[in-house]
Formats: C-alpha cells, structure tokens, sequence
C-alpha cells in the first residue's frame, strides 16, 4: 500500500513537472507575428533610388525606360545603370534586401555577365514592380580617396565588444603589444579578415617580450626577434613616440634590428582626431577621409573614437572610400 502511495506521487510530481515544461516551452517558442508594411510602388522606386545614391550612383547614371515583359498586361519601369568597376552587387543587394525584403518586397537577381552585369527584378506579392540592369563602366570610379583605420587599446574591450569590432565589415587593422597572453588574439584578428600591427610602446614587460629603456641591447634584440617569429603575419609596426622608450637610447636598438620589410610609423605622424563629442568626431572624420590630398592617410583611434565614427566608416566606405590595410597603403602609388 505504502509502495502504491510513493509511486502515486512520483507520477503527480512527473506529470506537474512535464505541465511546467510545456508551458515554458509554449511561452518561449512561440512564433511571433511580425507585422509586414506595405509599400506604394512609387515609395519602393524613392528606397531604390536612395540606396543606389548610399553606393555613389547619382541620377545622372540612370536611364529609364519601359519593357514588355511576358505575362504582364502594362509596359515595365526598367532602369538602365551605369554601374562603378569597383562595386560590389552583393553588397547592394544586401543593403536593399536590409531596405525593404522584411517589408513584403521580394528581390530577384541574375548575372548577366559573371561577376559584371546584373539584372535585378523587385517584385510585390507577384507583380513586378520595377528591373534595373546594372551595367559595368570600368572608366566610372566613384572616388580615388583610401586611407587607413588602426584601432588601438583592444584591452579596454570585453569580449562582445572585441567581437562586435571584428565583425565590422573593413579592412581595419588593430595594434597589439607583444605579449604570451595577447598570441590568442592574432588568431582570432586574422580568422576575421582583419588585420593587426605590433605596438611598440611603454609597459612591454612579459618575459619573452620584454623590452624597454632599462633592458641590456642583446635582450631587447632577442625579444624582438621573439616578436618577429610570433607575431608573424604582419609587417606594420606602431610605434608610441611619446613613450619613455622611444626616447631612451635603447630605442635604437629596435631600429637597427628590424629587418627590411618592416614599416615602422610614428602614432604623431598618423591623424589622431583627439578628445571629441562625438558628432564632432564623426564631422572631423568625414573631412579628412573625404579630403583630396596626395599624402596617405593613417587614421589611428581608441576604441571610444572607433566606436563614435563606425557608422560614417560604413557610409563612406558604401560611396567607394577604399578602406586599406597600412601595410597595403604604404605600398601604394600616392
């Protein structure tokens, strides 16, 4: 009797417990309703346009006209687009899906010449809307401006942050001091397609890579020789010329042995925009990225100030603004 009473309650428990479980589940898997906006066609023709001027394709390199299309009653809206060399149309129709694909609007694409000419077909609950043909002029650049973006203090960063730079979608490159506890990060940087340059700077001190003023020459050579071997997969080497050992005379022992190949730059001779509010970051930003100069530009950020001007980066890079690594740049024609 006693045994039936325990096995009774074992099952109430069970069942109580699988109750509990489906609620749970209920509340946490349960599709939700998103709620779809329609769209006129005239404000899907505004929305293509805008994204076509985000990329640098001005109304002057889009013709119009009308196609019949099989099937369809009413002559079709084709646009004709005089498209940059340099644009990349999964980009574009990646920005215009983000636009207006969660809005009801499908978009169609096919290459009509690999990797050159597209057609792309935007259709609303079957009907098409509007094709436009994007045809590659290789005499059409949208601009010449490229610069470089280094970003400094990875330490400042927590993980999610560390992860939210890299998945930025540039070429940007980080500077990382020489240390046993920093090798993890190259991996990581290069895994991203982003790039890293070795920061030579004050408070150098793991034992294998130790270097400073108070250091005897051969154990500075053999730390930087370490540093070479380790931190491989980059030739750029920021140096902080306001640090204690850049001005000790230890310094030229670090000059003497970097074999040819390597570019060392001055943090001074790079364009470090200072201690800004933000809007004012990102107007000063804008200005010299967009500046037409011959020299090369290497800008250098904290994390703060890369994280203020991320999405201007973004905007000019859409118009063309080439994003290039430092070592890349240096070797470029100015």
């Amino acid at each position: 009797m006693y045994k039936k009473r325990k096995i009774v309650i074992y099952l109430f428990i069970a069942t109580f417990i699988l109750l509990l479980l489906d609620i749970i589940v209920r509340s946490t898997f349960t599709e939700k309703k998103v709620t779809v906006r329609s769209f006129y066609p005239n404000e899907v023709n505004r929305i293509f346009f805008r994204c076509l001027n985000d990329y640098g394709i001005t109304d002057d390199h889009i013709k119009e006209k009308k196609i019949k299309v099989k099937d369809v009653d009413t002559a079709v809206i084709s646009y004709l687009i005089d498209t940059p060399s340099d644009l990349r149309m999964v980009e574009f129709i990646s920005s215009l899906n983000e636009l207006l694909y969660y809005n009801g609007i499908m978009i169609k694409s096919k290459e009509l010449i690999i990797n050159k000419n597209t057609e792309v077909t935007l259709e609303s609950e079957g009907n098409i809307l509007f094709t436009a043909k994007f045809i590659y002029n290789e005499k059409f650049l949208r601009t010449e401006n490229r610069f470089a973006v280094i970003v400094d203090g990875l330490d400042d960063l927590s993980l999610d942050e560390f992860d939210s730079f890299l998945d930025v979608p540039a070429d940007i490159c980080f500077t990382v001091i020489p240390s046993q506890a920093n090798e993890e990060l190259l991996d990581k940087i290069t895994k991203h397609g982003k790039y890293y340059a070795i920061k030579i700077d004050d408070g150098i001190d793991d034992p294998l890579y130790i270097m400073d003023e108070d250091q005897h020459p051969e154990k500075i050579i053999k730390s930087l020789s370490y540093t070479f071997r380790k931190y491989s997969l980059t030739n750029f080497i920021v140096i902080n010329d306001k640090s204690d050992f850049y001005k000790s005379p230890k310094f030229k022992v670090i000059v003497k042995n970097t074999p040819d190949g390597f570019i060392m730059k001055k943090i001074s001779d790079m364009i470090n925009l200072g201690d800004r509010e933000p809007a004012e970051l990102v107007s000063l930003f804008r200005f010299y990225a967009e500046k037409t100069e011959n020299t090369k530009k290497y800008f250098f950020f904290n994390t703060s100030q890369f994280s203020s001007i991320k999405n201007e980066l973004l905007r000019l890079k859409k118009k063309g603004n080439r994003i290039i690594p430092p070592s890349k740049l240096y070797e470029t024609d100015n």
